[in-house]
């Protein structure tokens, strides 16, 4: 078993792919070197422990994946099971975003149609993910941010004319049920389906008070 467990730099730590399916101290050089880097590394830190999950390798070195995390790498292995799983949802354009404007799994995903390992679309351009597009990238972000709150605001407050619409589709489709040849229970449930939405109907009129005279 190779005992190597740190790596000196970066860039040692990306020069290949592990050597034998139980160099699990090789890839945990990997990992602690990338920690270290601020610049863009998230995306290759969750890439090491996805390969060492996968391949076990921990198990030769004698730790269970909890142990081999929190005293080899230094993390939980709840945060590194989310690491590997934003890495398996989104691939590493997730990670080249978050180094520029933190933003989460849920924003993430209706934004998502905008990125590409090329960049995020802003204005019908691509921008790539880089530094020197940080404050472009962060206004456009927190654009996205707004129209997605506002969208979640309509919907949890809907206008009345939501309302309505949302009504008379309901009302179109338990009337199209009327048209057809139905059997009596079928018949039976749906009379009871519309007396009850008037009696909710009734107990909700009462609710508004009586506009004044």
């Amino acid at each position: 078993m190779q005992k190597n467990s740190t790596l000196p730099t970066a860039a040692v730590c990306l020069l290949g792919p592990l050597a034998t399916p139980f160099d699990a101290g090789v890839w945990a050089g990997k990992v602690q070197a990338l920690s270290q880097v601020a610049t863009l590394s998230a995306s290759a830190r969750a890439e090491c422990l996805k390969q060492i999950r996968e391949s076990r390798a921990y198990q030769a070195m004698g730790f269970s994946w909890d142990q081999f995390c929190t005293q080899r790498i230094g993390i939980t292995s709840s945060y590194a099971a989310r690491l590997i799983q934003r890495l398996e949802q989104f691939g590493k354009p997730y990670f080249d975003l978050m180094e520029i404007v933190p933003i989460s799994a849920d924003n993430y995903r209706a934004i998502a149609p905008a990125v590409s390992d090329r960049g995020i679309e802003i204005d019908g351009e691509v921008v790539p993910l880089t530094a020197e597009n940080a404050p472009r990238i962060r206004k456009a972000v927190e654009s996205l941010r707004a129209d997605l709150r506002r969208a979640l605001d309509l919907r949890a407050h809907p206008t009345v004319t939501d309302l309505v619409s949302r009504f008379d589709a309901w009302f179109t489709d338990l009337h199209h049920q009327a048209g057809y040849r139905l059997d009596r229970d079928r018949q039976a449930s749906l009379r009871g389906l519309t007396h009850y939405a008037i009696n909710k109907l009734r107990e909700l009129a009462a609710t508004f008070p009586d506009p004044p005279r």
